[in-house]
């Protein structure tokens, strides 16, 4: 039987093909783990804008803002105004309602976003940008989403 007569792969080949394949997926991965970490980055933001939004609602209509809440639970008095299943605890972040805080520069209404991974909540502070008072504090990020809505 000749070489030519042969059927099949030889090792070279197979070896070539598996090399180029995790080449690929070398260049691919990196590239899917930093769309998938803006992609959350850019659903918390929105979380962000959803409870300044249900905060000014409420303010509007009690006269006051809803006072602290527990890590991941969504505050009794908000609940109204926020979207239908909106929820405070997420696959990859946790949020808190922490209210008036007077230790920050404006205090209206701060919400702490706690991140297990410190590149996801360095994306998180670069997509909400100037649009509030913002600050990391290890794995949280606090930021003050009243903080031009409600002063004077």
């Amino acid at each position: 039987m000749s070489r030519r007569e042969r059927t099949g792969f030889s090792l070279i080949e197979l070896m070539i093909v598996l090399l180029i394949i995790s080449t690929l997926l070398g260049i691919g991965l990196p590239a899917y783990a930093n769309l998938r970490r803006h992609a959350i980055a850019v659903q918390a933001a929105a979380d962000l804008r959803a409870i300044r939004a249900a905060a000014v609602a409420e303010y509007d209509v009690t006269g006051q803002i809803a006072p602290p809440g527990v890590a991941g639970v969504v505050p009794a008095g908000m609940a109204p105004y926020l979207p239908h299943g909106f929820t405070f605890s997420r696959l990859d972040y946790q949020l808190t309602w922490m209210g008036d805080v007077p230790v920050f520069p404006s205090s209206n209404g701060v919400v702490a976003v706690q991140v297990p991974d410190p590149t996801l909540l360095a994306e998180i502070d670069r997509e909400v940008g100037a649009t509030c008072w913002h600050t990391t504090v290890g794995s949280v990020g606090v930021y003050d989403v009243l903080q031009t809505t409600l002063e004077p």
